[in-house]
């Protein structure tokens, strides 16, 4: 599993490209226009997508998606994920996106 801990440098953009099934699942799941240079972390984040359960369509048919994700050093930084705020380092403060990269 790729972890952000011991790639802390780790900077860049990645467009997770995916599918919402009409019962909510995540279908298929693809990565465009990375600039991360690190297959390890988009394989990993392709697999966690595909793990999401999100709310159905509300057309009750399969929708996709564009979701860009930009990763910066910000947080490693500073110790917060929003400037002037430092939250504890515990799971409820991480977005949920990112928890399974941990």
């Amino acid at each position: 599993m790729f972890r952000l801990r011991t790639h802390h440098d780790l900077t860049g953009r990645v467009e997770v490209v995916l599918t919402i099934a009409p019962d909510g699942s995540v279908g298929e799941v693809t990565t465009e226009g990375s600039t991360l240079a690190n297959p390890a972390m988009e394989a990993c984040l392709v697999g966690k997508v595909r793990t999401w359960q999100l709310p159905h369509p509300p057309t009750n048919k399969a929708v996709k998606i564009r979701y860009p994700l930009v990763f910066n050093r910000v947080y490693f930084e500073t110790g917060s994920w929003c400037p002037g705020r430092r939250p504890a380092m515990d799971r409820r403060h991480r977005p949920a996106a990112a928890r399974g990269l941990w």
